[in-house]
């Protein structure tokens, strides 16, 4: 029986260190982003008073993303603007989504089909002529951005912000966020069972419960930050350990709050800056891999038309600088960029269309033979290192009743040989009503420019538009 009693004491003993040592690492946890938020605030309260050309980077992002629905649809559709998004143009498709969005990098994963004749056709049952590709998209905001204030009203700033540290410093020195999470506890070891399971509710307390409800919600939403990210679909004995740690830890995290809190409210006041001007500088990758059918003459596939269908799988790359200059009357946006990629150099001059006997009948001793057309090459082309530069220029005009902007290009290929020389004018505006969410842009694009003996219009010359939606914006009505 002792060795029984023994080896409790022991278990208990083990599960106390465990407890114990998983609350001070929740402490530790606190404490690191305790001192990662005062870092961030002393950056702030100690910028130089008289530089006119700097606020923190994080507030050029939010900037920068409060400006980036004024750029061209077509700034989407090449995956530069960082904004979950959606793109249709005359010949295809493209969606973008962040899966990771920092403060100077972003993340995305992009899908997109593109058609040699129509949008439409990247749905249908057709195998040929569409291009299919999935990928990923990498931004990165490096700490080289500049603004130009109007006036000097960094001074009136300054002391708003030390005043505003004077607040939260206070605020820090109180027990309001201790009272809350102990209140939080105690509505949660009286009212959890019931909120959280079937249990009927004792008559004693149907006449307070609602009220009681309201106030435990508010509270879990105001900290429920600090409550694992499991919390909603865990069970009631892992809510009330989670609770339980959030209560023992009040102290560290009255801190952490009220630095959040002053991080949060510094950042609003140096968005209230009157800007002349901002100047914002981004790289963007992006990496895709692509699937295109093609038809190859095969003399064995009897039953295809003597064809058979050959899968160019190829990736494809590009990289940009992009620069938005972004001033009160006038937006300009320019992004130099290359494009490499490795597919099959299938040409269409080289398909070869022919008529293919399909069935023979005689009537009254006469011989009919049915034909149908097929196309096909005649074998499978070799692959090709693309690259491909172009020069976009955006010019946008956001304070009018109808915002509008034109979209100016220039193209070329570089390798394997310098060719298809091309350029691109489009007009674009923001549908009215839309918050800048909805952008539509008729196009007109220029190819194969430096070949001479083609005909202009027909070879030459096309038409086709654009329409972009920011998805976040478009559907919830709040930004990014």
């Amino acid at each position: 029986m002792k060795k029984l009693y023994s080896k409790l004491f022991k278990i208990i003993i083990m599960i106390t260190i465990l407890i114990l040592s998983a609350e001070n690492l929740k402490a530790q946890v606190y404490n690191n982003q305790t001192k990662d938020l005062q870092i961030k605030i002393n950056n702030i309260l100690n910028f130089p008073l008289k530089s006119e050309n700097f606020i923190t980077d994080s507030n050029f992002v939010k900037r920068l993303d409060s400006v980036l629905n004024t750029v061209s649809g077509i700034t989407y559709k090449d995956g530069k603007g960082g904004i979950t998004s959606a793109s249709i143009d005359d010949k295809g498709l493209s969606l973008f989504g962040n899966i990771r969005d920092r403060e100077n990098y972003t993340l995305q994963v992009t899908l997109g089909g593109q058609s040699t004749n129509s949008f439409v056709d990247v749905f249908s049952g057709g195998h040929y002529n569409k291009t299919l590709n999935a990928g990923l998209n990498f931004f990165y905001f490096p700490s080289c951005n500049s603004a130009t204030l109007v006036g000097n009203p960094r001074q009136d700033l300054y002391d708003k912000m030390d005043r505003l540290h004077e607040y939260y410093s206070g605020l820090r020195n109180g027990t309001i966020v201790q009272t809350e999470v102990k209140q939080l506890a105690e509505l949660f070891d009286t009212y959890g069972i019931y909120i959280y399971s079937n249990d009927r509710i004792p008559s004693g307390m149907v006449a307070s419960y609602e009220q009681v409800i309201k106030s435990y919600l508010a509270l879990l939403a105001k900290y429920r930050t600090y409550l694992p990210s499991t919390f909603d679909a865990d069970n009631l004995a892992a809510k009330r350990m989670s609770i339980e740690a959030l209560n023992n830890n009040r102290d560290d995290i009255a801190i952490n709050f009220w630095h959040r809190k002053e991080l949060d409210t510094l950042n609003r006041v140096q968005l209230t800056l009157p800007f002349h001007q901002v100047i914002y500088n981004w790289f963007n990758f992006s990496a895709k891999i692509n699937t295109t059918k093609y038809p190859i003459y095969d003399s064995t596939a009897h039953d295809s038309k003597f064809v058979r269908n050959f899968d160019d799988n190829y990736w494809s790359g590009s990289a940009s600088f992009n620069v938005l200059w972004a001033r009160p009357k006038a937006n300009w946006y320019f992004s130099p960029t290359i494009k490499i990629s490795n597919n099959h150099d299938f040409k269409a001059a080289d398909l070869i269309t022919a008529n293919i006997l399909t069935k023979t009948v005689i009537t009254n001793g006469k011989t009919i033979n049915e034909y149908d057309p097929t196309s096909y090459y005649a074998q499978k082309a070799k692959r090709k290192f693309a690259v491909n530069a172009e020069l976009p220029l955006v010019l946008f005009y956001p304070n009018n009743n109808f915002p509008f902007g034109f979209d100016l290009a220039i193209n070329a290929d570089l390798q394997p040989n310098w060719a298809n020389l091309g350029a691109r004018f489009g007009f674009y505006l923001t549908l009215p009503g839309t918050k800048d969410n909805v952008v539509i842009e008729p196009i007109i694009r220029f190819s194969k420019l430096e070949q001479g003996d083609l005909v202009f219009l027909k070879d030459q010359f096309a038409f086709g538009f654009n329409l972009t939606v920011t998805l976040p914006t478009f559907l919830t009505g709040k930004k990014k």
